[in-house]
């Protein structure tokens, strides 16, 4: 009975923070179920363990299955994919049973998510994303239990590649013996050797050799730490932005926090770019001073001690940009960085910054548009992991229509789904244009047992359409950088092809492919780049970079004047061109 009234309660705590119109907006709705899906994360994360927390979230998750029940939300979200959310919160049920060691429970939740998946003829990714979850995050007492195994099985069943997947070996059991450690070097090693797609880019490396001289270093690293880090070391060999190992959640949160102080580059010097909280600015930090030094180092030597070893870059302008913009001020939480300031007129001067403890302002959005003088619109796209983006894009085409000229800032843009930056460029052609081309390979076991060459299979560019109604056909420029990636990268280069402008920066990251992702004993993870593209007309851009075709970088003189050069330059050339 008690059970019962503390779940209408919370259930009514929770229903009541719905926003008035959550039955009828989907974006309200959803952006509001994935902030209690991220608190419900957040307390079965958190170290130390707070068991009435995570019961809390557990009746929090339970009143979210029940809201996606409700005729209201069913009516609300028709073909919409939201629809399928209630999949992701059986595995937070399930997950948050386990970290309170509930394997009945938890084999229940797997259970009524596997039910879901069989009514709606999930497709074979999520069948496998589900039992990659479960197994990364549950520890190895829950994973035993009779009903869990059942339920995993039932869930893996539907997963051509099974035995691929190693899940005895990459249990997250809390400890990391030697014979696990060595496991996961080996696992890691032979998932790069039968599926890297850029060897030719290194080819200089022996990897086998690298495996072994591997081997007595991993056995002496008992420490999670070290070992991962070592894991990080070999990978840092092949030279590809693509191919990681990922720090266990818990390691990277104690071991890389950073404040959220965000960094630029001016001719190799490091700027301010932004302080992204009150604490930050209170210290007299602020936009355009220049970072000489770290932790009473030459800011560039100290990047290269303390990060260089472990940076995975595809290109030399992307390992600067990870080593003194995405790197430089990670490290121990629990340890303040010494940052040594120089600005025009001021005397130098040295502050401690924590790397944890802030009240972080909101960030820059993901998307933004703002009208400049002359009739050009500024479009701003941070990212292609959100199709909201380029939904953004269309709701505001009327209001870009009116415009003269566009520009499309895709500097800081870091990639996601290809498909969502050509979806934008759908809307600047009334013409199909091409996508990247790509290959991978295509190993044969007979093929090798008779000495025959195996060639890659070959992958035709992909043909998009314009999109449905009006689209934007005067001057546009793109705008590209070090810090352009992946998914936007893809777009730059097909928007090269295309022939509708220039592209004004710096050349782009040069990484971009499929990255194979893979648990790693103790809680981490992996991912090795599986495809090569190349431009539409077969243009090499990885490991190179796609180029500008009006090259332009800012200055010290620009940042200390709050200069956007490349901006400028991007708006002279439209000027030309209308």
């Amino acid at each position: 009975m008690h059970r019962c009234l503390d779940m209408c309660t919370v259930l009514a705590a929770v229903l009541s923070t719905m926003p008035a119109q959550v039955y009828d907006d989907v974006q309200k709705a959803w952006a509001w179920e994935q902030q209690v899906r991220a608190e419900c994360r957040a307390a079965r994360e958190a170290l130390p363990l707070d068991p009435a927390d995570v019961a809390r979230s557990i009746e929090r998750l339970r009143a979210l299955l029940d809201y996606f029940a409700d005729p209201r939300t069913i009516a609300m979200t028709g073909r919409n994919s939201f629809r399928y959310q209630p999949e992701d919160i059986c595995i937070d049920l399930a997950l948050a049973h386990a970290r309170l060691v509930m394997p009945q429970e938890a084999a229940a939740a797997l259970q009524d998510l596997a039910a879901r998946l069989d009514a709606r003829g999930a497709d074979v990714r999520t069948w496998v994303g589900a039992v990659d979850r479960f197994t990364a995050g549950a520890n190895s007492t829950v994973r035993a239990d009779a009903a869990v195994a059942a339920a995993i099985r039932r869930l893996a069943a539907h997963d051509p590649y099974a035995r691929f997947r190693a899940r005895s070996l990459t249990a997250r059991d809390g400890t990391l013996t030697e014979d696990q450690r060595i496991a996961g070097l080996s696992l890691f090693w032979s998932e790069v050797k039968y599926n890297f797609a850029n060897f030719d880019l290194v080819p200089d490396l022996d990897w086998d050799a690298a495996y072994l001289a591997a081997l007595p270093e991993v056995r002496r690293a008992a420490e999670p730490f070290a070992y991962y880090r070592l894991l990080q070391r070999l990978c840092a060999r092949l030279h590809d932005a693509h191919t990681n190992v990922l720090l266990p959640p818990d390691l990277q949160q104690r071991f890389l926090a950073r404040p959220p102080l965000r960094t630029l580059l001016a001719e190799g010097r490091v700027f301010v770019a932004r302080c992204g909280s009150p604490q930050l600015r209170a210290l007299g930090l602020e936009q355009g001073q220049e970072i000489v030094q770290v932790d009473g180092e030459p800011v560039a030597a100290y990047a290269e001690r303390v990060h260089g070893p472990y940076v995975c870059a595809s290109t030399p302008q992307d390992r600067t940009t990870r080593l003194l913009v995405h790197d430089l001020l990670a490290g121990p939480r629990d340890e303040p960085v010494a940052l040594t300031i120089e600005q025009p007129g001021k005397a130098r001067r040295t502050v401690q910054v924590a790397r944890q403890g802030h009240d972080e302002d909101e960030r820059a959005p993901d998307y933004a548009l703002s009208m400049l003088p002359h009739g050009v619109a500024l479009v701003t796209l941070r990212t292609f992991g959100d199709d909201r983006v380029a939904k953004a894009f269309a709701s505001d085409l009327e209001r870009v229509l009116a415009a003269d000229a566009l520009v499309l800032d895709l500097r800081e843009n870091g990639g996601g789904s290809s498909n969502v930056g050509y979806d934008v460029l759908a809307r600047l052609t009334d013409r199909p244009f091409r996508g990247s081309r790509w290959r991978t390979a295509d190993y044969r076991p007979a093929y090798r047992a008779w000495n025959r060459e195996s060639p890659p299979h070959e992958g035709e560019p992909q043909s998009i359409e314009p999109a449905p109604g009006p689209h934007f056909l005067k001057p546009v420029a793109v705008l590209i950088s070090a810090r352009t990636f992946s998914a936007a990268e893809d777009f730059a280069i097909a928007f090269a092809a295309m022939r509708r402008g220039p592209l004004v920066g710096e050349a782009t990251g040069g990484s971009t492919g499929q990255p194979l992702f893979f648990q790693l004993p103790g809680g981490g993870s992996a991912r090795v780049c599986t495809k090569r593209d190349q431009g539409p007309d077969g243009q090499e851009f990885v490991g190179v970079g796609v180029q500008p075709t009006v090259p332009s970088a800012p200055t010290v003189a620009d940042v200390l004047a709050g200069r956007d050069t490349v901006l400028e330059c991007a708006l002279a050339e439209l000027a030309k061109a209308r």
